[in-house]
């Protein structure tokens, strides 16, 4: 019987991990093969083990010490749970940083209790009451316990040293075949994966084929940087704006995007964008850095991390670059300015001058956040204040912010209709109203700027596409568009669905139509800068060239910058002077 008992309290790891990737797997069929890779397997047992043994060892109770190890380990899948389920992505140790932003993020999300929940708990119950009833015929011992603390230092001592390189691969993937545990600490205690024969000379080798390599800019865009014709530049980003007649099933009584689908444009397509969801800052961030997400891991939000990816001032950034060519340059959105450190990142980029919601007064709300009725009443005052000089506008919408809900708002103009339950039809109808609202804005700005004095250019686009239900693709999901609550195992044709927004160019004065098509956020950056005529600096002229090893030559500019020694920095950063007098 004693041997059974001490049997019991050795398996007791492995029983507790089994349960534990219960909630590392919300899609059913993963739950049902937990395909694992074996060695990942019992290395998460043998880290589970460890911190069992120690506590073990420290309390002197088989049983008292399951239930502190259960306990810790319970809230930690707990919370990873509802982080996946909700957003779509896994818990990394760099969200960490978004705890003190708890208060702001609570406002986000309204939790609800899922029956996978339940299931947990029991099957953890059912765990302890085995554990608790082997406990009862093993006496811990002194010298057990010593042996048992020595072994949890030992293991404890392998594991801060042991180093490795993490690949860039998405962490969801990462997760589903090592499990939670050992997923995690990959993230926490992996080195950054080593490009091969980065050195002072490659990147200067890479620096003068980029200069000989450098493309020109047509006569008319020269011709619009004379002096004071320069054109103000607007961009908006608006808040999940996208295209949602994707559902099977699904009709609407109107179409939302009305204005922004009629619109006579210079470009107009889709922007390939690295999010889905939420994580604003990331698309933000390719956007106004000119860097690509896939370089640095799409799990990483840069914003968080800004010692590390915005340690300084960033000559190259897009607002620096229209601030180097005489513009007066501006940000706004109506949300805290501490969310995403926007306050110290901004000026870092190059805006001259930065407008949060403290900044904001009389503010009006629709929903549960600023409305795009008010957000460009601020937009369209700023216009009319800079006259001095040409204005490169950036703002970000809020209104249209996750979560949906039913009773989100007073009144809908548009309604959604199908074979789907009340409560997802009104999270859509709530999703669907602040598009419709961001159109009607757009049709807004549209007319106001038809009126101004100075030639402008608006450039107009979503940041991701909206989470849809209780779970983060609960909608995707029953109507067919993605098979999988898992995007990493979505289809190349459902991941570029999926990952893209749409996005439109006008302007009040005449310029020739351009064919854009799906692009980055970066390259819609520099595309934008140079419609708008400026004087390019290396590393944004570089962005337009088309080169075979165009993307290898991107990966290493882009790690010299953040993981290198900034060897050719100073260079991308450094204006071309064109001669506009022609």
């Amino acid at each position: 019987m004693i041997y059974i008992s001490y049997i019991s309290i050795v398996l007791f790891p492995f029983a507790l991990f089994v349960v534990l990737e219960m909630l590392n797997t919300p899609n059913r069929t993963a739950k049902v093969k937990m395909r694992l890779k074996q060695r990942a397997f019992f290395t998460s047992c043998l880290m589970i083990g460890s911190i069992y043994a120690f506590f073990t060892g420290i309390t002197g109770n088989a049983f008292f010490a399951g239930v502190i190890v259960v306990v810790m380990l319970g809230i930690f899948y707990i919370f990873a749970y509802y982080r996946l389920v909700i957003t779509g992505w896994v818990f990394v140790p760099k969200d960490l940083s978004l705890f003190r932003q708890a208060k702001a993020m609570a406002e986000f999300t309204k939790l609800a209790i899922f029956p996978a929940i339940f299931q947990f708990c029991f099957a953890v119950v059912a765990v302890l009451v085995l554990l608790f009833l082997a406990s009862k015929n093993v006496n811990v011992t002194v010298f057990m316990r010593l042996v048992l603390l020595g072994i949890a230092v030992i293991v404890g001592i392998i594991l801060v040293f042991i180093k490795f390189e993490c690949k860039l691969e998405p962490s969801n993937k990462t997760y589903r075949e090592n499990g939670l545990l050992l997923g995690f600490y990959f993230n926490l205690a992996g080195k950054r994966e080593r490009l091969p024969g980065y050195s002072r000379k490659l990147m200067e080798d890479i620096c003068s084929e980029i200069k000989v390599e450098r493309s020109p800019l047509c006569l008319m865009q020269r011709q619009i940087c004379v002096n004071e014709n320069k054109p103000n530049v607007i961009v908006i980003m608006n808040e999940a704006f996208a295209d949602l007649n994707i559902f099977e099933g699904i009709s609407l009584s109107k179409e939302p995007m009305e204005n922004f689908k009629r619109m006579e444009t210079i470009a107009k397509g889709e922007v390939r964008v690295p999010v889905i969801g939420g994580r604003t800052c990331n698309t933000e961030f390719e956007f106004l850095t000119g860097n690509a997400m896939e370089f640095i891991g799409m799990d990483v939000m840069p914003f968080e991390w800004e010692k590390q990816f915005v340690p300084t001032e960033d000559g190259r950034a897009l607002p620096s670059l229209f601030r180097e060519n005489g513009y007066k340059t501006v940000s706004i959105h109506p949300f805290m300015g501490a969310f995403f450190n926007r306050n110290t990142i901004h000026p870092k980029l190059g805006f001259d001058r930065c407008v949060f919601l403290e900044q904001m007064v009389e503010v009006s709300k629709k929903g549960n956040y600023v409305s795009d009725e008010y957000f460009t009443g601020q937009v369209l005052n700023i216009i009319a204040e800079e006259r001095d000089q040409p204005l490169f506008l950036y703002g970000i919408t809020m209104q249209n912010h996750y979560h949906y809900y039913e009773k989100k708002y007073e009144r809908y103009d548009v309604m959604a209709s199908g074979d789907f339950d009340n409560e997802l039809l009104g999270r859509l109808n709530a999703y669907l109203q602040g598009v419709y609202d961001a159109d009607v804005q757009l049709a807004r700005t549209v007319a106001a700027l038809r009126k101004t004095g100075r030639p402008t250019i608006l450039l107009f686009f979503g940041d991701h596409k909206p989470l849809l239900g209780k779970t983060a693709f609960e909608l995707y999901l029953k109507t067919g568009v993605v098979q999988s609550s898992d995007y990493t195992l979505w289809t190349k044709d459902q991941t570029e669905l999926m990952f893209c927004a749409p996005y439109a160019v006008w302007s009040n004065y005449d310029l020739p139509k351009q064919s854009w098509g799906n692009i980055t956020p970066y390259k819609l950056g520099a595309l934008t800068a140079k419609l708008a005529g400026l004087d390019l600096n290396l590393y944004y002229d570089f962005l337009l060239q088309e080169q075979v090893d165009f993307r290898k030559k991107f990966q290493y500019i882009q790690h010299d910058k953040m993981y290198g020694a900034g060897y050719i920095e100073a260079a991308l950063s450094e204006i071309r002077r064109l001669n506009h007098n022609i």
